[in-house]
């Protein structure tokens, strides 16, 4: 199999005409505003979503099949309590506080 690197114009034109099919709903579904440009998928979407980490005081998503999140996944093998003990536990803290960006004018932390 062979792949086929197609160049794509990228004029303003080409950028109105892909943004006019996409429908507003899903805009809003979104949260796609053009002054920030940023998609933020909601995370209790059926299909967009992705399961929220099952450690009560986690917000990450989940990526195994334990449902918990990369991290919470590796402090319960270390930690040697079942997974229902485990998840019942506070989350211990291992984020900075938030910060703004560091790209000016930039609206995200």
């Amino acid at each position: 199999m062979s792949a086929v690197t197609v160049p794509v114009a990228r004029s303003a034109s080409r950028v109105e005409e892909l943004m006019g099919a996409v429908e507003p709903a899903f805009l809003s579904l979104v949260g796609w505003s053009d002054a920030r440009r940023v998609v933020v998928f909601p995370v209790d979407h059926p299909v967009m979503g992705m399961p929220l980490c099952r450690v009560g005081d986690c917000d990450c998503v989940a990526y195994s099949a334990s449902g918990l999140c990369r991290y919470c996944e590796s402090r319960w093998r270390k930690d040697g309590r079942n997974l229902d003990a485990f998840t019942e536990a506070a989350r211990e803290n291992r984020r900075l506080p938030e910060q703004d960006c560091a790209v000016a004018g930039c609206p995200r932390p």
